[in-house]
């Protein structure tokens, strides 16, 4: 039972319940009436950019089969549609962390390596020669200044690397002159 009140199920629908169409979430009390229609469950094949519509049925044996109308989208819009998968992948390796040489790893947002670029900036003009970190671990660290300087250019270099990527699949998108073309660029 869902928690809406609701029960999600593949099988049997009951013959009463008259509205054949979307009934993927029917209420608790149709599903325990006595009667049913068998319901015949299956998935299209289709390709990433095949959009369709699912819809039920009922066939003359009381068999109730889903029917696929498939609305196909434009290449502009399937290659936007890509273009947000490889965004969000950009943006989840990001959250994921930059490992650094020295054996450890740290938050690597945007917001992240302006505040380290800030900290390091901040630990030049001062006399401190070590300074205390929290790793993406939360593990605390002590990193001398010549440490900490090193791991910002990691940090800075690791996401030109990673937005340099996003920008060369992009451009592949952007590119691309089939539906294959578009569907073959990864992350």
């Amino acid at each position: 039972m869902n928690s809406d009140g609701t029960f999600s199920f593949k099988g049997k629908l009951p013959k009463s319940y008259k509205n054949i169409s979307g009934f993927d979430n029917l209420p608790v009390e149709k599903l325990k009436e006595f009667d049913w229609y068998v319901v015949e469950e299956t998935s299209p094949v289709n390709k990433d950019w095949e959009e369709y519509v699912k819809s039920y049925e009922l066939q003359d044996d009381d068999i109730i089969r889903p029917v696929y109308t498939y609305n196909n989208i434009s290449l502009e819009d399937y290659k936007t549609k890509r273009n947000d998968v490889i965004k969000q992948a950009f943006a989840n390796t990001l959250i994921s962390g930059c490992e650094i040489s020295a054996g450890y790893k740290v938050d690597c947002k945007p917001d992240d390596l302006a505040n380290w670029t800030t900290n390091y900036n901040h630990l030049t003009l001062s006399d401190a020669t070590t300074t205390i970190i929290r790793d993406y671990d939360n593990v605390v660290r002590e990193l001398s200044i010549e440490e900490y300087k090193v791991m910002v250019v990691e940090i800075g270099d690791y996401i030109k690397s990673l937005m340099s990527n996003k920008w060369t699949k992009q451009a592949m998108i952007e590119n691309a002159t089939t539906f294959e073309e578009v569907e073959n660029v990864n992350w």
